[in-house]
């Protein structure tokens, strides 16, 4: 369904790109624009967040469920 599912909610998935080395990802939530990159042999990921106001920056890695 293309999706990033969260605890509480899911934000669809606007654009992605896909290469041999990472998985990119856009999209929009609560007024706030996105995007993600997740290295493909390790699942570790950079987020961003951003608007008008300000931006967080976010370090993780994608688990299996």
């Amino acid at each position: 369904q293309k999706l990033v599912v969260g605890p509480k909610r899911a934000s669809p998935i606007r654009s992605m790109d896909k290469t041999e080395h990472q998985l990119l990802l856009q999209g929009v939530e609560l007024g706030h624009g996105w995007s993600m990159a997740i290295d493909a042999a390790t699942g570790k990921m950079a987020v961003t967040m951003v608007d008008r106001h300000g931006a967080f920056v976010v370090f993780g890695a994608c688990t299996p469920q």
